[in-house]
């Protein structure tokens, strides 16, 4: 069996990019015949604003990029094209000529969506889109979704028969040793960026000045807040780290000095971020949103915060020191039972020899 893995890989650093990277290296290590094909053309991260927008110089990029794929079609002898698309409509609509020629070589095609907002992107769009996105699913043998509340969520438009859940997962790390401590290092490692809630961060470490916490920030900035962040950093050095873009060591440094991780995002699949704090025993505040609720449990994992409510995350700050070695504990556990590395690329291989 032969395996076209197509999507985006590092960089930028994503939850997809992140997954298609763990997949295409477990997969050689398991000596599986797999090729892969980079679908990022710009190695920046786009502002929330440019997502899914039609851009003439990526289009030339992108159809550049699309000639170099169908090569790879017509000439690696493969048996199932893998897809992570977008989740914008552009972004699903693109490899649909690939989709459509896999079919007609009579390969098997499978779509891994790593989000739960495509279904809502295709239906607020006109309905020449629609039925373009119809032909897309008709012709795709199975598509991979990450949680189950996903799954019940695209099963208005995608059928069931077509949909299986997968889990993410994440490196395992060594089990940190949990301490009583007076000072906490709370940690926002994920994209800079205002569907992130990092706006709503600023304004509870500025209106409501905690004791005892130090705020460590990492990942690429959304270029429309590059200003907001630069002036919040210098203003609040006291308390506030940014770090940059981390890698290796650097990242696990600060996950291993971390106490608790914070993503009060606005949107989201399956967070690999929150995956990986879990992994690193952190007590996790984040948001009641998209696939979140799957994996996560409020009084077991950490609290959740309504979304764009920074007082809501100011009182979780406040609260999460009670249960704080608890849920330290609780995390570490949940993610060796369900969230390792050889659980997903297990559950992503089984679907692959299954739908062949």
């Amino acid at each position: 069996m032969k395996i076209l893995l197509v999507g985006p890989f590092p960089v930028p650093i994503h939850g997809m990019s992140l997954a298609n990277s763990f997949f295409y290296e477990c997969a050689k290590n398991d000596s599986l015949n797999i090729i892969k094909h980079d679908t990022i053309f710009s190695r920046k991260l786009k502002s929330k604003n440019e997502q899914g927008r039609f851009n003439l110089k990526f289009f030339c990029f992108s159809i550049i990029n699309m000639f170099a794929l169908i090569y790879k079609l017509l000439t690696k002898n493969i048996d199932i094209v893998y897809i992570t698309p977008g989740q914008s409509i552009l972004g699903f609509l693109r490899f649909l000529p690939v989709v459509f020629l896999a079919k007609i070589l009579r390969k098997t095609v499978v779509q891994h969506i790593h989000g739960s907002r495509l279904i809502d992107n295709i239906l607020r769009n006109n309905i020449f889109f629609r039925f373009l996105s119809k032909i897309n699913i008709k012709l795709t043998d199975r598509f991979i979704v990450l949680s189950k509340s996903i799954f019940d969520m695209y099963s208005v438009y995608i059928p069931k028969c077509k949909m299986v859940v997968c889990l993410n997962g994440v490196e395992v790390q060594n089990k940190k040793k949990i301490k009583c401590k007076t000072n906490i290092n709370v940690l926002f490692l994920s994209n800079l960026m205002k569907d992130k809630g990092i706006l709503d961060l600023f304004d509870v470490i500025e209106k409501y000045p905690q004791k005892n916490i130090n705020f460590n920030f990492a990942g690429a900035i959304e270029p429309e807040l590059k200003t907001v962040c630069d002036e919040f950093f210098v203003k609040n050095k006291k308390n506030c780290t940014y770090h940059g873009i981390v890698f290796g060591k650097d990242k696990d440094c600060l996950f291993k000095s971390a106490d608790v991780f914070l993503l009060p995002s606005y949107d989201e699949g399956i967070p690999l971020s929150i995956l990986e704090a879990y992994s690193y025993s952190c007590a996790v505040i984040t948001t009641k949103v998209g696939g979140i609720p799957d994996i996560f449990n409020e009084n077991e994992n950490g609290i959740f915060v309504k979304v764009n409510d920074p007082l809501s995350i100011n009182q979780a700050l406040t609260n999460i020191r009670d249960k704080l070695n608890f849920y330290q504990e609780s995390n570490y556990k949940c993610f060796i039972e369900n969230y390792t590395i050889d659980h997903f690329y297990k559950n992503i291989k089984n679907v692959l020899f299954k739908v062949l």
